[in-house]
């Protein structure tokens, strides 16, 4: 149905504190359920980049697409880096030259990365919220 759009809500933009279009909703039973995710960056519109696009550009973009659209998106993933491994020094004791240095005991970061994702929709935009 071409009046159901993409069945997404875009928000953010070059003119938004962040600057990256994301997703901000996927409409349940939408042709992008099961393509795109809520949180996914929109980088690229049917070879149209978003990088630097404000709000509005996004949304004309989508709305230029007919039936389809190649959409690129970089998605948040969690990565668990490995626990520092223990050195030659225990807790509590020190074997250093630095005798006032304490001893220190790091937790293992968990840090965000991206992962490249190009997902395609069909159908046409709608008026009222910002759902493509």
């Amino acid at each position: 149905d071409p009046r159901r759009g993409f069945g997404i809500a875009i928000s953010g933009g070059r003119d938004r504190p962040g600057g990256s279009v994301v997703v901000s909703d996927v409409v349940p039973g939408g042709p992008a359920e099961g393509r795109l995710q809520t949180g996914d960056h929109i980088v690229m519109v049917n070879g149209v980049s978003m990088e630097s696009a404000n709000s509005t550009f996004a949304i004309q973009i989508l709305k230029t697409c007919t039936k389809m659209a190649n959409i690129t998106v970089k998605r948040p993933r969690k990565i668990q880096l490995p626990a520092p491994k223990a050195g030659p020094c225990a807790p509590g004791r020190q074997d250093s030259d630095e005798e006032d240095a304490p001893w220190r005991q790091e937790e293992a970061d968990h840090g965000r990365g991206y992962e490249g994702d190009t997902s395609s929709g069909s159908g046409r935009s709608s008026g009222g919220r910002s759902h493509r």
